[in-house]
């Protein structure tokens, strides 16, 4: 019976936990225990995690779901040497701590900081971390007194800099076999310009996500890319995404490419990028790029990168019925539709379902203002699956939904 408590999962704790109920948890496992999940009513008991660490040899996977005060636990985790999953998603916690404790953990295969709150560059990055594939740091803008340790930094001087500190400390040839790397929010944390990364050494690095981390213009990236995550990137030239050499050969395995909230971006930008991936079906996600209009959709559609593409946002930008009407002929394999808050009426929703053969299943139309119940009732007839709503402000400054 002692394999049904190798999961001890304590993530719906409701009041704080005693020391006697965790001993009797750890009994009934029989020292089997894998897998851990704390929230701030188990971690208020101060020595949870240290009885854990010290007396669950078998312990592998560890998360703590709350914002809990690192100073409690930062000891702990640099006793948890065999830990292979380490997930931190709310817990404020700097980034030369992260360094320390990936330093610690060197049989770590995922690891996830969901906190980090400054940028103090004293700790080198750890040695060699052959086991790690997936890593994922997520910067987070503290209140009250932490908020001295973010600088809200200019525009053009947010290069990466997280990112390309690190670099400076070997911060890339430390994870050879990455296959996952997540690196966000990190435009409010303050730290020095170094020369910008070079992502294309990662030979197995599959998803990367850098969204809102001030993205240099020039980032390439391997061969092995299948998913792109970039929002909130500025002054971005996506065609150097990969490299000087390589337009014929990398980014072949594309299959999602995200680059919302870009006010520059246009078609051309887009289609080095997508063309080396025909044949591959993809999602592509363009919300509130305010300067795509119908005549980037239509060279969208003339370059037949449309005919590859199942999921597609186009939320808060300009396409109005003459993109919907391209889209509606070049894009065969569309599955999903994201128009929220365009200029689309009820014109181009029905020339979007004018294929017989179309697979449009999913369509979303929040906010479009000159879309009509009629034409939502009649796309809803053909089977599509059809989000129609309107959010206003009443007077009492609630939130009111229509449609």
């Amino acid at each position: 019976m002692g394999s049904l408590w190798a999961n001890l999962d304590f993530s719906g704790a409701r009041r704080p936990l005693r020391y006697y109920q965790l001993r009797v948890c750890m009994k009934r496992a029989q020292g089997r225990t894998i897998q851990a999940t704390l929230n701030r009513h188990a971690l208020s008991l101060s020595k949870v995690l240290g009885t854990l660490m010290s007396e669950c040899g078998t312990l592998e996977h560890l998360t703590i779901l709350d914002d809990v005060d690192l100073k409690t636990i930062y000891n702990d985790l640099l006793s948890a040497k065999d830990l292979t999953t380490l997930l931190i998603p709310n817990c404020m916690v700097p980034l030369d701590a992260v360094m320390s404790i990936l330093r610690a953990s060197h049989r770590l295969v995922r690891a996830e900081f969901g906190g980090i709150c400054r940028a103090n560059m004293g700790s080198l990055w750890p040695e060699r971390l052959d086991n790690l594939r997936t890593l994922k740091l997520n910067a987070m803008r503290p209140l009250g007194g932490q908020l001295r340790n973010l600088v809200r930094i200019s525009q053009r001087s947010r290069v990466l800099q997280m990112l390309t500190s690190l670099s400076q400390r070997g911060f890339l040839s430390m994870m050879p076999n990455i296959t996952k790397l997540a690196m966000t929010k990190f435009n409010y944390l303050k730290i020095p310009v170094d020369p910008q990364p070079d992502y294309s050494t990662l030979k197995f690095l599959e998803h990367i996500d850098l969204s809102d981390s001030g993205l240099p213009s020039s980032v390439p990236l391997p061969a092995s890319i299948r998913h792109v995550f970039l929002n909130g990137v500025p002054d971005m030239e996506l065609p150097r995404l990969m490299g000087e050499e390589a337009e014929s050969t990398n980014l072949k395995f594309l299959e999602t490419l995200e680059v919302g909230h870009n006010i520059d971006m246009k078609a051309r930008m887009l289609i080095p990028i997508l063309d080396p991936s025909r044949g591959v079906r993809k999602r592509v996600s363009l919300f509130r790029c305010i300067s795509i209009y119908d005549e980037d959709i239509r060279e969208l559609a003339e370059s037949g990168i449309l005919e590859d593409i199942e999921h597609l946002n186009l939320g808060e930008t300009g396409v109005r019925d003459d993109g919907i009407a391209f889209i509606a002929n070049a894009a065969p394999n569309l599955i999903r539709l994201n128009l929220s808050s365009t200029g689309v009426s009820g014109v181009g929703v029905k020339a979007l379902l004018s294929r017989p053969d179309s697979k449009l299943a999913c369509l979303n139309l929040d906010g479009c203002m000159s879309v009509n119940i009629d034409a939502v009732e009649w796309a809803r007839s053909k089977g599509v699956h059809v989000q129609f709503q309107f959010v206003e402000k009443a007077g009492s400054g609630k939130k009111v939904r229509y449609g």
